[in-house]
C-alpha cells in the first residue's frame, strides 16, 4: 500500500517523504480507495493553499471533513 501511495503521489508530482507515507499508513483509513482519494485531496489542497506536503499539513487535512 505504501508503494502504491508513493506511485500515485509521484504521478501527481506530489513529493511524499517516507515519513509522510508512514504517517498516512498509521493515521488514515487503510483501504486503498480511501487512500487514493486522500492523495487526490492532498494534491488539490496543496495547490489551493500553495503549501508543500508536511506532517502538519497532513494532520490538518486528515482532520478536515471530506465530502
Amino acid at each position: 500500500k505504501a508503494a502504491a501511495l508513493a506511485a500515485q503521489a509521484k504521478e501527481r508530482a506530489l513529493k511524499l517523504t517516507p515519513e509522510a507515507i508512514d504517517y498516512l499508513m498509521r493515521h488514515a483509513p487503510r483501504d486503498m480507495r480511501t487512500l487514493s482519494r486522500f492523495v487526490v485531496a492532498l494534491d488539490r489542497y496543496t495547490l489551493e493553499h500553495k503549501r508543500a506536503v508536511t506532517l502538519p499539513l497532513l494532520r490538518e487535512l486528515l482532520n478536515t471533513p471530506q465530502p
